[in-house]
């Protein structure tokens, strides 16, 4: 027989629509295609939560990693990168300040605790903490001053050909204006 589900009372990761418009490309179903894909859709963002819970414990090990090794370094070698133990600090904080901002993200989810409880822990792997990291790359490349030059790097191109090809006509934009946010200073 079917394994039971445990019951979830989180608001979907996708409304209704969204859920009828998928079965309905897989060629359509009931209720309970429905129901499996609102199901599946709940596992996906529980698994997610719990990533972004496990973000902090995860990345701190990794600091203390590199602690170990430079614990085991002779002095001669440790004179060879005099910044790293203050880099490893600032690295320490910036995990706990990521952590936090982590933990906002997630509380602006109803059910997003909820949703996380039907997703055991020990499912989230380190490719998900991985994922999540790249998270806060992109984030920081994106949204912050540090990122301006690799956002200019990556992003530089793509804006001046848009400029080109559609450019903004006032202040505001025009019918073919496009904003890009923290994206273009």
């Amino acid at each position: 027989g079917e394994e039971a589900r445990p019951v979830v009372r989180a608001a979907p990761a996708m409304s209704v629509e969204a859920a009828a418009a998928r079965v309905a490309e897989a060629g359509g179903a009931g209720a309970d295609e429905l129901d499996r894909v609102a199901h599946e859709e709940m596992l996906a963002l529980g698994k997610v939560v719990r990533a972004y819970e496990a973000y902090e414990e995860s990345t701190l090990r990794e600091v203390f990693r590199w602690e170990w090794n430079l614990s085991k370094l002779s002095e001669e070698d440790k004179a060879l990168v005099p910044n790293l133990p203050r880099r490893i600090e600032r690295a320490r904080g910036l995990v706990e300040h990521n952590a936090r901002a982590l933990a906002a993200i997630t509380s602006a989810f109803d059910g997003a605790a909820e949703t996380a409880r039907c997703v055991d822990r020990s499912a989230v792997t380190h490719g998900d903490i991985e994922k999540v990291r790249c998270v806060m790359r992109s984030i920081a490349r994106d949204w912050t001053q540090e990122g301006k030059a690799e956002r200019d790097a990556s992003y530089g191109p793509i804006i001046r050909e848009l400029e080109r090809v559609l450019p903004l006509s006032g202040a505001n934009g025009g019918a073919h204006g496009a904003s890009w946010g923290g994206a273009h200073e």
